[in-house]
């Protein structure tokens, strides 16, 4: 139940990272919506190296029916921009960010997804909105 949460200073381009529990976000998410209001990238990822998701990037919404068709549904899919969607994908939880990066970039190419995104690390956007929803579908 830990997360890292990034976020990126739109003048800057540093990345702040910190880790918080599923109930400090829910508290924190009125600073978490003032922080994005003023221009800054708000990002999440589980913490550690045992959870078991990859992150699919750049993804149309008909490639995601078509990975849930397929058999591959994903635990939460965030819409980034008009039409296009990050998809997270439970995997087992013992393999290693190395494995989970090989998979997640195979899901990407499979999907037309964006395989130098596709990782079992990388940062996925928060939408704070939906936040505490995506939170427990990632849980």
């Amino acid at each position: 139940g830990l997360f890292e949460i990034g976020i990126r200073d739109s003048k800057t381009g540093l990345m702040m990272n910190r880790t918080w529990t599923r109930d400090e976000i829910a508290g924190g998410m009125a600073w978490l919506k003032r922080m994005n209001a003023r221009g800054d990238d708000i990002y999440i990822r589980p913490a550690g190296d045992q959870h078991g998701l990859v992150l699919v990037d750049d993804i149309k919404s008909d490639q995601i029916e078509r990975m849930k068709r397929d058999g591959l549904t994903p635990a939460a899919v965030i819409e980034t921009s008009p039409g296009n969607f990050q998809a997270w994908v439970k995997v087992a939880d013992t393999l290693s960010p190395d494995v989970r990066k090989e998979i997640a970039r195979e899901i990407a190419r499979q999907y037309g997804g964006d395989p130098a995104s596709a990782d079992g690390v990388h940062y996925g956007r928060l939408a704070a909105d939906a936040c505490l929803q995506t939170l427990d579908q990632l849980l």
